[in-house]
């Protein structure tokens, strides 16, 4: 999709936790965006899980809500978990998580408040 973004889980967590230090980051960061805003379904799964391990259930039903009522989730290919699993390139201080966002940012802009996957993805550019 042309000009469309996808923002690490970091940003969403941060835009959905009103105490989060990243907070006015994000809603600065989201209201910024002009294109459309993508959330693989890997970035998913990894938010839903931290918002449940903090205890954040209306967090994660807005942010369900969000994603599944303006069409936002990216569905994630074999192509992507098996490049992901063995991508030789990829920084080795990259999750797994990261390591697909690292590779989806050679079609799509990607935006992490996290310092090791901004780097991999600048260096790239």
């Amino acid at each position: 999709m042309e000009n469309s973004v996808i923002l690490d889980s970091c940003v969403w967590i941060s835009f959905f936790s009103f105490k989060d230090s990243n907070h006015e980051k994000a809603k600065k960061v989201i209201g910024n965006i002009e294109g459309a805003v993508l959330v693989p379904e890997i970035v998913f799964g990894e938010v839903v899980t931290i918002m449940r391990q903090r205890k954040q259930e209306d967090a994660i039903k807005k942010f369900s809500a969000l994603c599944f009522e303006s069409s936002m989730l990216l569905p994630t290919d074999r192509l992507l978990w098996r490049t992901a699993v063995r991508y030789p390139d990829a920084p080795k201080k990259l999750s797994f998580v990261d390591t697909s966002l690292y590779i989806l940012s050679r079609e799509y802009e990607v935006i992490t408040f996290d310092k090791a996957l901004k780097k991999a993805v600048e260096m790239r550019s």
